[in-house]
């Protein structure tokens, strides 16, 4: 590939480089690779970091690029709905020429049915309009020659309507062509939203744990801060490093010892709660439960009689004995 080509001749080109590996640049074992290839005198390595709030040059020029896009949507969008207008016009126009060719037929087709009535009424104008029916016929047969004037005609009608649609537009207003502004949502934002991402969200959350910004050890002769410095840039990745493990799924994490120690407690409690409902949804052992009930209740009552007896018996030598 390209980049086996690149790789392979990089080192004995003495040139100026810039490799733009994103996830690589961000991970030590990696970026420690990448810096083996440049590691002879010819080259001075630096590391730039970018990071934290952009420049006002940088934040302009996003902006007009992001202006730039929307201003087209909107432009196209117009056209699109320019191209619909003038269909619906000349829609219209034609409906309209139909409309008015239909009332034409219908008034010739009452003028035939009263001529017809009136020769059936027996009268001598009824007579007179019968021949003026047979002179139409007649005529009929002589349009026919006429039919090619006619489809002219047609067209010099379509031509004309068209001239009419352009006349009407021309009188009414039409919609000017949109400007796009951006909102104040779109002016707070400092890039623009790509459709595919540098990372993709996989590879995101299984490895932003290992991302680190680049040192002195890693193999640079400088390490440069374009946006913010390096105490501030610091903060800004340690604080987007704590939003990731909030919004990003651990697949690769692991339970500790003391996650598995209450985990096989939980797990004992959980078999010993399921022994005893079994035990207490077994019909044979509810039968027995429940004649065991059965006889400490019985033995209950026995003892309970068997001392008001006694009580009573009591009660009756105490009350000879007082007579005596």
């Amino acid at each position: 590939s390209v980049r086996r080509v690149l790789n392979a001749f990089v080192a004995t080109q003495p040139r100026n480089y810039v490799v733009m590996e994103v996830k690589s640049n961000l991970i030590p074992e990696e970026r420690s690779e990448l810096m083996k290839k440049f590691n002879t005198p010819l080259f001075k390595k630096v590391a730039q970091v970018t990071m934290g709030e952009p420049a006002a040059e940088f934040k302009k020029k996003v902006l007009d690029e992001v202006l730039k896009e929307k201003q087209e949507l909107e432009e196209k969008a117009w056209k699109v709905r320019k191209v619909e207008t003038e269909r619906k016009k000349l829609m219209e126009a034609r409906v309209k020429e139909m409309e008015e060719a239909r009332k034409k037929e219908e008034l010739k087709r009452a003028k035939e049915e009263a001529l017809r009535a009136a020769d059936a009424a027996g009268t001598k104008e009824g007579e007179e309009k019968q021949e003026r029916v047979e002179e139409m016929k007649t005529e009929d047969g002589e349009k026919k020659e006429e039919d090619v004037k006619e489809e002219v005609k047609e067209e010099v009608k379509d031509k004309e309507m068209k001239e009419e649609v352009k006349e009407e537009k021309k009188e009414e207003e039409e919609e000017p062509m949109p400007v796009a502004e951006l909102t104040e949502e779109e002016k707070k934002q400092n890039f623009r939203k790509k459709v595919a991402p540098d990372l993709t969200p996989e590879n995101l959350c299984n490895e932003f744990a290992k991302f680190s910004l680049p040192t002195g050890e890693d193999g640079f002769d400088d390490v440069r801060f374009s946006w913010h410095p390096k105490d501030k840039s610091e903060k800004y990745f340690k604080d987007w490093i704590k939003k990731q493990k909030i919004m990003c799924k651990m697949d690769d994490l692991v339970p500790g010892e003391w996650f598995k120690q209450r985990w096989t407690e939980w797990q004992k409690v959980l078999a010993e709660w399921h022994t005893t409902t079994t035990e207490y949804n077994d019909p044979v052992k509810r039968a027995m439960r429940e004649a065991e009930a059965e006889e400490v209740k019985w033995k209950a009552e026995e003892e309970k009689k068997a001392e008001e007896e006694k009580r009573a018996e009591e009660e009756k030598a105490e009350e000879e004995k007082a007579e005596d």
